[in-house]
């Protein structure tokens, strides 16, 4: 188990060695101009946009109610359409290696596909469409929780992207041919259980998506860009017939949960996505690419 790291390292790690693949080549990394302040600690400044190597990885795209997942957002932004009166929502962990200028930790990551109706141009809100059309116009995803596993990118991911992370043991392995992640409350008890499978029909891919927070009251997007050879499986059927209950997520008692629930989570994803060597970015909101 990946226990809370409560303790912020003194200095950044000089470690940039650990990215020599050409994927990290493509970006030139620059000093923020925002420190990142720590509780009787001195403040630090971080160079993006912050490299991830070797990310063990699984994702679940799964259906939800769209009108209650539409009460979760801000204005200006709307959930993708599923059909039925439903929208999609994807939860995904991560288990991350390496880790540039800091040290490794897990994270369990609960988004919304949205819409950005304030961006330029026609947004043409169909169902699914925008979900499968790479640089679809508006199209991005919507943190609605963050767990995660280290006190020093709980402070960065609160200060500089305004993202609602929260500090938590969780627990990533691999059991019965699934990735299984494990979130846990103060008291030891379950909040969160998913299990993706492993296997699959791998497919190279190469990804930018936008990522779209709240910081001091406003809207703010951020990117990232990632490359992994994925093991995908699909079963776009559950979209229109009853579904076949299958243990990929498990709720405990935490307002997590219980937002999950609020959501009418359907039972099983309709799609799942797995990688044991997920390579990624992500930028500063606002910062050039």
């Amino acid at each position: 188990m990946m226990k809370k790291l409560t303790t912020v390292p003194a200095e950044l790690f000089d470690n940039l060695e650990l990215f020599p693949e050409p994927f990290f080549k493509r970006f030139n990394l620059e000093k923020a101009e925002q420190a990142v302040t720590f509780p009787e600690q001195e403040s630090k400044i971080y160079s993006f946009p912050t490299l991830f190597n070797q990310v063990q990885f699984g994702m679940g795209v799964f259906t939800c109610d769209y009108n209650n997942a539409q009460s979760l957002l801000p204005a200006g932004l709307k959930p993708v359409k599923a059909f039925g009166g439903r929208a999609l929502v994807i939860i995904s962990s991560y288990e991350y290696r390496k880790i540039h200028q800091m040290t490794p930790y897990n994270e369990l990551l609960v988004v919304l596909p949205v819409l950005n109706t304030n961006t330029p141009g026609k947004v043409w809100d169909l169902p699914m469409l925008p979900s499968m059309v790479p640089g679809y116009n508006g199209f991005g995803f919507f943190t609605l929780a963050l767990p995660m596993s280290s006190e020093e990118n709980k402070h960065r991911g609160l200060q500089l992207w305004g993202l609602p992370k929260t500090l938590h043991d969780i627990e990533i392995g691999q059991a019965d041919g699934k990735m299984t992640t494990t979130v846990f409350d103060d008291n030891g008890e379950s909040i969160i259980t998913l299990k993706i499978p492993m296997a699959g029909k791998t497919k190279a891919t190469t990804m930018a998506n936008k990522l779209f927070s709240e910081k001091d009251g406003k809207l703010v997007m951020s990117q990232n860009h990632l490359y992994a050879d994925m093991n995908e499986n699909k079963h776009l059927s559950r979209l229109f017939s009853v579904s076949d209950k299958t243990d990929t997520v498990k709720l405990g008692q935490h307002k997590i949960a219980d937002q999950l629930r609020f959501l009418k989570l359907s039972h099983d994803p309709i799609i799942t996505r797995y990688t044991n060597d997920l390579k990624s970015c992500l930028f500063l909101p606002n910062q050039d690419k």
